[in-house]
């Protein structure tokens, strides 16, 4: 069955700059299956992540569906997020998520 991958990158808006070191954790927007057997239920955590350097978390190999992202831990300037998100197969999602000050 083919996969699908989500590129999180996280930057500032107030610098533009990549934000390292934020935890990112995949959960499933619905029930996912492969094969006809069911792999996540929904709201079950799939992954979990950390910023890199750059700012990026890639979250590879997933089952085609609907998929959230919740920041876990942010600097302290930043607050966390959460974005819903849908993988389709072979396709790769990148998704920019945006930090600021309150």
């Amino acid at each position: 069955q083919p996969s699908g991958s989500i590129l999180l990158q996280k930057t500032s808006s107030l610098t533009g700059q990549p934000v390292a070191g934020a935890v990112y954790s995949l959960y499933a927007g619905q029930d996912l299956y492969s094969g006809g057997i069911r792999i996540y239920a929904k709201d079950e955590k799939v992954a979990e992540g950390t910023t890199n350097e750059k700012g990026e978390i890639l979250f590879d190999s997933l089952v085609p569906g609907k998929y959230y992202v919740k920041e876990r831990t942010a600097e302290q300037e930043f607050f966390l997020r959460e974005q819903n998100l849908l993988c389709l197969p072979g396709i790769k999602i990148q998704e920019a998520m945006k930090t600021g000050n309150f």
